[in-house]
């Protein structure tokens, strides 16, 4: 039906999203086993890392991504 349709199109997505952003060195926050397809977060990938500048670019592209932290780790989340 098309609710589990639209599930594998979410987990499609986060798979070409996830492939594609480590590629670029970005590390998934939390472990595989545990992680969902709708929405993502990821470490910062370096200091000194400048998410204006990342969020801005993505934005000028149709993405929206939150800036967050969790237990002091910078991350920033990716919805579907």
């Amino acid at each position: 039906g098309a609710i589990e349709f639209r599930y594998r199109r979410y987990e499609e997505n986060h798979c070409v999203l996830v492939d594609g952003m480590k590629k670029l060195g970005f590390q998934l926050l939390l472990p595989d086993d545990i992680q969902g397809s709708i929405i993502a977060s990821f470490l910062y990938p370096v200091a000194g890392f400048s998410f204006a500048g990342f969020y801005e670019k993505l934005k000028s592209k149709g993405f929206v991504i939150y800036p967050e932290k969790y237990r002091m780790q910078m991350h920033f989340i990716s919805e579907q």
